[in-house]
């Protein structure tokens, strides 16, 4: 018989409680500077054909609270864009958005921070893709910051100056 044991502080995707188990602190996030295009990688995700996808190779930091923070550009088919400054934590496959990228190349405060789960359900996630693909080891610990990059820059697709 396997009983899951969990306590007050017991975590997202926490199974048993440890009594010297210290509760999460995420670390403060500070944006980045605003993405070139030069700096954009491309990442594949399935079944979205009218759309880019691309990560701010410049914006990649992993904290010590196991978090990766990117940029991402979303681009239409039509030119228009999206920019959005995130994280994911890989231990419990959650994203929270701190800022949207202005059209004036600076950053606007997210409303609504709180972190969401990454659901497996959702059609043409990036999250999912970045999550499971590009940002964590067996949906657990996040890569390092170099691993990462050599993950994204070893893509099929990356993104031009255009």
């Amino acid at each position: 018989m396997f009983v899951a044991l969990l306590g007050p502080r017991a975590g997202h995707g926490q199974l048993f409680e440890r009594d010297d188990a210290q509760p999460w602190v995420e670390q403060e996030a500070k944006t980045p500077a605003f993405p070139k295009a030069s700096g954009l990688l491309r990442i594949q995700v399935p079944g979205q054909g009218l759309a880019e996808f691309m990560i701010d190779g410049e914006s990649i930091s992993v904290g010590t609270d196991n978090v990766v923070r990117y940029t991402v550009v979303v681009r239409s088919s039509s030119g228009a864009e999206n920019v959005a400054y995130e994280g994911i934590r890989c231990d419990t496959g959650e994203v929270r958005r701190y800022a949207f990228g202005r059209k004036d190349a600076t950053w606007g405060n997210a409303r609504g921070v709180d972190w969401t789960p990454i659901r497996d359900t959702e059609r043409n996630n990036y999250h999912r893709v970045l999550h499971r693909e590009y940002f964590c080891v067996g949906r657990t610990a996040s890569r390092n910051r170099n691993d990462i990059l050599r993950v994204l820059r070893s893509a099929p697709a990356r993104a031009t100056d255009g």
